[in-house]
């Protein structure tokens, strides 16, 4: 194991021997007062020149690790998050020219393109960040272990200020920052990050209300020629502190888009099982036909969140947000999970003999070179040695750095049954809402109805489906089984409380929570000690949280309670869907404990073309979706940019149905909009690559078919309506619409798979041999005609 204690302890060395004399464009060390030669500061790690005690540690077999945790959780622990914020400020207060501040930790990735810790040797005209690269994923690993080592620091500052044996200090030993889940909560932005002001309790003055860290940052540049020679770009070049697209408007645009983003994470998650097609845009390859990575669906986070004007939306200004690290620490998170369901499968991970190629290279990278697991991850040095760099091997896990996520930690679970444990939490999370998890719930649904109906003659209420010991199968009165999707009963995710308590440290709330049919709030199933009721789970996750006495539950009451009655009821009905329309109109509380119709995000997502489709909509049409296989059909849009074709970030819109074409400010939060693909660049331009990415389609179709407007899920029926009803347009981070004929290199195709869905524990979809539907994009502006490929 890497020898890790922080990758901030040479902060202390710089607080020993003096201050940092630098400037302004020069961001290695210049110069310490005391017996510090500096030609020998030069050659050593600023981060890692020295390894203290108290510093964050790598964790040793057995021991188990601290957590990230994700910012509303972490908001639950008062003390925590109240040394993050004022960590956070003071890291921010810090003069730009100090090597350990907020300023030059964030210009590692882009601009300035200035020198950080005495470490050059590739191009100029571009950060460290290693994007549309192999080493994408791991290279912002150790970045993101320095921006937390910076805080970790800074919270032991203020913590040690707080009096001994205090629920503060206690909270610093094993702080960890935290990550935004923009697949959770109803796909809303953290309330936190959009106000800008927010009470704290300073160790020194109490309570008092400061500018809030979280909402922006404040550039310290020293005149205005300063920050125009190292921000040369509009509006940047003038700014005062950084910007983003307001909470409410991107409340408005997560919730539209959040459904396809949470499928097309579920699909990277289990599909992919080739690092180099999971991890980044530049060497993904189509898997079951889709053309997607991690980092391409990270792309439409930061296009989404920067807009027009904000940092997050380029390249090369995004780590100045805040929002870059919150973003930033999500995807490691992904990246790990992830790393727990394949385990060192063959094609995991990088290896010594890979060979890619790093075509236009980065700040300390030289064009056209030679990747593979031992490629040093400059600028960021392990050892006082000053070509030691960390490698990909070094940061493969994340103990190394000291930290888990709560779906990644291993602590007390069964080596050999991790995978499996992880897999059921990503299902839980992410698979129930997919169309597989859906179809999985309406399979077992529709298969327990129909042995009930079969034999209710002799079945009382009290026989209906119960939960069998091993939660692996829903038992009738007949014996007869049907498989229920993934369970593993293990733990639940470590650091996910089920109730929340009031964090001292809180901005005043601007949006009410809802609970509703869709809502993801709770997405991390039952905890111990405190089992969520029936009421407060969607429906199409009630399998997958292991769930089935809800089920069961929902059904007795559909069917009444009396066993005269129940045998009345199905004593005619030949077909399930004959049984539903007999069911009745009353449909109560299901997954419904608050209807807050005033809630703007919950009306989008009630709304969206892509929305989960309610329960008695979906049984009711089951035949129509799930072939006699218990297969399905997926249908992938998958789309294909040249990165720099339109001089800086803009997106790919995809309608299924009416739009306003003339409205391109208003598309992002398009009803009948299904998905987007951001091509995500450097203000001005960058580097011309090619990028792709997947818009999941499959949830939307399923709408149309319980909605009647198209037959079943079947390539006769679903090819004729994309043809019809497929759009797509390109708009610039400005909002300035582009025909789709002048986009260099733009491609959109159709691919469509046979899924077989899950029957067995730990299982995952298994998709078949993807089919490139020629018909539905042939002879549309950017379409791929018969013949062409989209590799």
């Amino acid at each position: 194991m890497v020898r890790i204690s922080t990758l901030f302890s040479a902060a202390a060395a710089v607080a020993a021997v003096g201050q940092v004399g630098a400037s302004p464009l020069k961001f290695g060390l210049d110069a310490f007062e005391g017996n510090v030669v500096k030609s020998e500061l030069a050659k050593r790690a600023v981060v890692l020149s020295t390894l203290t005690n108290n510093g964050i540690q790598p964790i040793q077999e057995g021991q188990q690790a601290p957590l990230r945790k994700e910012i509303r959780e972490l908001q639950k622990d008062s003390e925590g998050f109240n040394l993050y914020v004022l960590a956070l400020a003071s890291l921010m207060a810090k003069p730009q020219s100090d090597v350990t501040s907020f300023f030059q930790i964030g210009g590692i990735h882009g601009r300035p393109f200035i020198t950080w810790d005495g470490v050059r040797g590739g191009n100029n005209n571009g950060g460290y960040c290693t994007h549309a690269d192999i080493l994408f994923l791991t290279w912002h690993r150790p970045y993101l272990a320095l921006y937390e080592a910076a805080l970790y620091a800074e919270v032991q500052k203020i913590a040690a200020q707080f009096p001994e044996g205090s629920k503060d200090r206690a909270a610093a030993k094993d702080w960890r920052m935290p990550y935004w889940d923009w697949l959770s909560n109803n796909f809303a932005v953290p309330d936190v990050v959009g106000t800008p002001q927010i009470q704290v309790r300073d160790p020194t003055k109490g309570t008092v209300t400061i500018n809030n860290p979280l909402y922006s940052y404040t550039y310290k540049f020293s005149n205005t020629r300063e920050q125009q020679e190292q921000f040369p770009d509009p509006p940047f070049n003038n700014v005062r502190q950084t910007s983003r697209v307001p909470n409410s408007r991107l409340n408005q645009q997560f919730a539209n888009i959040g459904t396809n983003l949470r499928n097309r994470v579920y699909n990277l998650l289990t599909t992919y099982t080739e690092f180099s097609s999971f991890s980044n845009k530049g060497t993904t390859m189509a898997v079951d036909g889709q053309l997607d990575s991690l980092e391409s669906v990270h792309d439409v986070i930061h296009a989404t969140v920067g807009g027009n004007t904000g940092e997050m939306a380029y390249v090369d200004y995004a780590a100045m947000d805040n929002m870059f690290w919150l973003h930033h620490t999500n995807i490691d998170r992904l990246f790990a999970m992830w790393q727990g369901i394949r385990g060192d499968t063959q094609g995991s991970y990088l290896t010594p003999n890979d060979n890619f190629v790093n075509q236009f290279g980065t700040f300390s990278i030289p064009s056209n070179t030679r990747e593979n697991s031992r490629t040093g991850l400059s600028p960021f040095r392990k050892s006082n040695n000053n070509n030691d760099f960390y490698t990909s091997e070094d940061v493969k896990s994340t103990k190394q750095f000291g930290y888990v996520y709560p779906e990644t930690d291993d602590f007390g679970k069964p080596k050999d049954n991790f995978s499996a444990w992880v897999i059921s939490q990503v299902n839980a999370m992410y698979g129930a809402g997919s169309p597989a998890g859906v179809l999985t719930s309406v399979s077992s649904i529709t298969a327990s109805m129909s042995s009930t109906i079969a034999t209710s003659a002799t079945t009382s209420p009290n026989n209906l489906p119960t939960t069998s010991t091993s939660a692996t199968t829903l038992s009738t009165a007949t014996s007869s089984s049907v498989n229920v999707p993934p369970v593993v009963e293990s733990p639940p995710a470590r650091g996910v409380s089920p109730t929340p308590n009031v964090p001292v440290v809180t901005p005043t709330p601007n949006r009410p929570d809802r609970d509703d049919r869709n809502r993801d709030d709770r997405n991390r199933g039952p905890q111990n000690g405190n089992r969520e009721s029936c009421e407060s789970i969607p429906w199409y996750r009630w399998i997958f949280v292991g769930r089935v006495d809800c089920w069961k539950n929902w059904w007795e009451r559909r069917t009444g309670n009396d066993e005269n009655d129940n045998r009345r009821r199905f004593e005619f009905p030949e077909t399930v869907g004959d049984a539903i329309d007999n069911i009745g109109d009353v449909i109560d509380n299901i997954g419904d404990t608050v209807d807050n119709i005033g809630n703007a995000i919950g009306d989008i997502i009630d709304k969206t073309i892509d929305r989960v489709p309610h329960i008695i909509d979906a049984v009711k049409h089951a035949k129509s979706l799930i072939n006699g296989d218990n297969q399905y059909i997926e249908y992938i849009a998958q789309v294909k940019t040249e990165n720099n074709a339109l001089k800086g970030t803009y997106t790919v819109y995809l309608f299924l149905g009416e739009y306003d074409a003339n409205k391109p400010a208003n598309w992002a939060t398009e009803q009948n909009l299904v998905g987007t693909h951001c091509a995500f660049s450097n203000l001005g331009g960058g580097h011309q690559y090619t990028g792709s990415g997947s818009v999941p389609l499959t949830l939307a179709i399923m709408n149309q078919v319980v909605a009647g407007k198209i037959a079943n899920l079947g390539r006769e029926a679903v090819v004729p309506y994309l043809q019809k009803n497929l759009r797509w347009e390109v708009a610039t981070a400005g909002g300035e619409a582009v025909p789709t004929k002048d986009v260099q290199g733009l491609k959109v195709s159709i691919a469509s798979s046979d899924v077989k869905l899950p029957c067995v524990e730990g299982a995952l979809p298994i998709w078949g041999k993807a089919k490139t539907e020629y018909g539905v994009t042939e002879g549309k502006d950017g379409g791929l005609c018969a013949g062409e490929t989209m590799i």
